[in-house]
C-alpha cells in the first residue's frame, strides 16, 4: 500500500501506471500549503495508481498499490484463524478482567464469548457493574 503522509492535492505521478518504482524512489508529488512534496515508496514493485491528478487526499489515504518485486522483503499480514474466547465472568486465576459491556461489544464484533448468551445479557444489565465502570 502506498498512502499519503499528509493532507494535500495530487499534482502528478512520477512513475507511470504499471511502471516499476524502486525502494526510496519518489513516485508521486503532493501539493500541501503551497509546497510540492514528493512521496517515496517503501519497497520496489509495479505501481498501480488509485488517484488521479488534482485529487484532494487526506493523510493516510490510499494513493496506490505495489505488486512487490520481492514479497519476502516486507512483513506479511496473515489473518487470525484461531478462536479467541472471552470468559463471561472474571475468574480469580485470570489477570485480565473485562466489564460486561466490553464483553458484549467484543461479542458483537465477532469474538466468541465463553458462556451462554443469557449469562452475558444478565451481566450487561446488572446496574452495579454499569456504575462501577463509570
Amino acid at each position: 500500500e502506498l498512502r499519503s503522509d499528509l493532507n494535500g492535492k495530487v499534482m502528478r505521478y512520477l512513475v507511470p501506471e504499471g511502471g516499476i518504482v524502486k525502494k526510496d524512489e519518489a513516485y508521486v508529488e503532493l501539493e500541501a500549503m503551497k509546497m510540492i512534496m514528493p512521496l517515496k515508496a517503501r519497497a520496489t514493485g509495479k505501481l498501480k495508481q488509485l488517484k488521479g491528478a488534482n485529487s484532494i487526499v487526506q493523510a493516510g489515504e490510499l494513493l496506490g498499490s505495489l505488486e512487490l518485486q520481492d514479497p519476502s522483503s516486507v512483513q506479511q499480514l496473515i489473518a487470525f484463524k484461531g478462536h479467541f474466547v472471552l470468559p463471561t465472568k472474571a475468574s480469580e486465576s485470570s489477570s485480565l478482567s473485562f466489564g460486561a459491556q466490553k464483553k458484549a461489544m467484543l461479542a458483537l464484533e465477532g469474538y466468541e464469548v465463553l458462556g451462554s448468551a443469557q449469562e452475558l445479557a444478565q451481566a450487561v444489565f446488572q446496574k452495579e457493574e454499569w456504575l462501577s465502570e463509570e
